[in-house]
């Protein structure tokens, strides 16, 4: 059960640095934490306790970030916006891996951002905000908008990435979820992924280049009375 202690994730510049929560002394980790109040620079960062629930309004990743939640979950907060959210500041690498996402569709007040999973770069920049990210054994359940959304980035590897029940019909035919984005990035492979049971549309490649993809299957995707989309590819080259 939560005990809202209210702790924050500390910042990791070496990876070497270990981590130790206020009031544990004998792990390396979130151990002693529930809530999850922020994340910003993490090298390398390992969590324990492989069952655990994290919740966590949001985590703005900057720098080198590489974050191996060792399958425990993450259960979104925040009412408007992303749990994983960067469109300013960017960084060389973000890796996020064996990590359950919990976004709660039904608790988020509606909009373009809100329930959102992980949310990286900006579009038509002239720079890239990411020079690499890797998403890897990641489940995603309830996102309300779009799961993944990945802006002005490249070097981008999605693996064994899967997305249940997300979407949801409130009425306003703009808002839908999509299972992954890919705008204004390059060199992007995809391997492993499944959207099911959504309100939404599956994936959207947008003036991209170089995407390559197997075993991605879309299931029961539906928008307004009929079925909706599994895959758009819209102004993009090498797909």
């Amino acid at each position: 059960a939560s005990t809202s202690l209210n702790q924050s994730i500390a910042i990791i510049e070496k990876s070497t640095m270990t981590l130790t929560m206020f009031g544990s002394s004998d792990a390396v980790g979130f151990d002693n934490s529930d809530v999850i109040e922020s994340g910003t620079q993490l090298s390398d960062l390992k969590m324990f306790r492989g069952k655990k629930t994290y919740e966590s309004s949001q985590v703005s990743p900057i720098g080198d970030f590489s974050l191996d939640a060792s399958g425990n979950t993450f259960k979104n907060t925040n009412l408007t916006s992303p749990l994983f959210f960067d469109n300013t500041t960017g960084g060389d690498t973000f890796k996020l891996k064996n990590v359950n996402l919990e976004l709660e569709k039904n608790n988020v007040t509606p909009g373009n951002l809100a329930g959102g999973g992980i949310w990286l770069g900006l579009r038509n920049q002239g720079v890239r905000l990411w020079n690499r990210i890797e998403l890897k054994n990641i489940n995603i359940k309830q996102a309300f908008r779009a799961s993944i959304n990945l802006q002005g980035s490249e070097n981008i590897t999605v693996n064994n990435v899967h997305d249940i029940n997300s979407g949801l019909n409130t009425g306003d035919q703009t808002l839908f979820a999509y299972g992954a984005t890919f705008e204004d990035c390059n060199d992007i492979s995809v391997n492993n992924y499944s959207m099911r049971s959504a309100y939404g549309f599956g994936m959207h490649i947008i003036n991209s280049e170089n995407f390559t993809g197997d075993n991605i299957s879309f299931d029961n995707l539906v928008f307004n009375s009929g079925e909706a989309i599994g895959l758009t590819i819209t102004e993009s080259d090498n797909v």
